[in-house]
């Protein structure tokens, strides 16, 4: 497995699969709802990913075949706080259709991760992961990582 830098050229491959994973996801939970356009959103934002100074957007591949990439980005912590930065993995996105070659894809792009944001002095990583995905919940904290924070959600349209 090898993880690269993501270029302009693997974005369409990578748009796929972040619809796929969210079209999954809005069926789990009513807080995450598609527009008629994400896939053009998504496209448009991972192209400004790609020279973004404060931004790892990372792919894994076997074989010249992406199956997952990662996001990670420098932000400033709350006002008052230390750190000053810290390190937000804003997204995994995983081909969903070929889970047989994606098994240690994670694992590697985390590793990559943690190498950036060591390189750029982070010392603490922060990642959203949903309530309703215990599965994912159990990797991260099998990972090392603690909960730290809960996000509430409320439609105020009813």
């Amino acid at each position: 497995m090898t993880v690269r830098a993501v270029t302009f050229d693997d974005i369409p491959v990578l748009t796929e699969f972040w619809y796929d994973q969210m079209a999954l996801a809005s069926q789990k939970h009513p807080s995450i709802r598609l527009a008629s356009d994400a896939e053009i959103q998504w496209h448009t934002y991972a192209e400004s990913l790609v020279n973004d100074e404060n931004v790892a957007f990372l792919l894994a591949e076997i074989d010249n075949e992406i199956i997952a990439c990662a996001i990670g980005r420098i932000q400033t912590n709350n006002v008052g706080l230390h750190p000053k930065q810290i390190g937000i993995i804003e997204d995994i996105i995983l081909d969903l259709h070929s889970p047989h070659k994606r098994k240690n894809a994670v694992t590697d792009l985390l590793k990559a991760l943690k190498i950036y944001f060591r390189q750029m002095n982070i010392q603490y990583i922060m990642i959203r992961v949903p309530t309703f995905s215990p599965v994912e919940q159990g990797f991260w904290r099998g990972l090392g990582l603690q909960h730290t924070h809960d996000t509430f959600w409320m439609d105020l349209s009813t």
